[in-house]
């Protein structure tokens, strides 16, 4: 029917976009609830990110949160952190990371340089447990290797770019 118009729900309730009431597809009753249900959803993901915000907060200020009972030998995890810290990161030369065409977007479309591959870490001998539990555990090594807490020399900011190395000015 032309020109008419969706009755408003009398039940007194707002959108919350647009301030104008509610106007239910059906007036269902169960339909109105999914409504009610639906609009808390977001309330409980507000509160659920204030507490896991708040929880790492705690852990970053007490870095022994990040303490881990490693199974593997400890220092096996790390033994070549060292020689893999000089391999380049990317096979891109550094007077190239900056480029910019001529509307000065980054030529690599604001990302950075293109990572390399790295080699597979192997399994060193000694290590003292199996070769999944290993590899595992590597993970956790290099992850709380760079987080960011307080006294962590090698602690990296978030940068979602394609290399840690490349940081372009804000």
């Amino acid at each position: 029917m032309l020109g008419t118009r969706p009755v408003p729900c009398t039940c007194g309730r707002v959108n919350r976009f647009s301030n104008r009431p509610y106007l239910p597809e059906a007036s269902a009753p169960s339909e109105t609830k999914s409504y009610v249900t639906m609009n808390r959803l977001p309330r409980f993901a507000f509160i659920l990110a204030i507490l896991v915000g708040l929880a790492t907060a705690a852990a970053v200020a007490q870095p022994s949160a990040f303490q881990y009972p490693f199974t593997c030998n400890r220092p096996s995890l790390a033994a070549d952190f060292a020689q893999r810290d000089q391999l380049p990161q990317t096979a891109v030369p550094a007077g190239a990371w900056y480029a910019r065409d001529r509307d000065g977007v980054y030529l690599n479309g604001g990302w950075g340089p293109r990572p390399v591959t790295y080699p597979e870490a192997h399994v060193p001998a000694g290590a003292g447990c199996d070769a999944a539990t290993w590899r595992r555990e590597r993970i956790l090594a290099v992850a709380m290797r760079y987080l960011n807490v307080p006294g962590n020399p090698n602690a990296l900011d978030y940068r979602h770019h394609h290399i840690p190395a490349w940081n372009p000015p804000a």
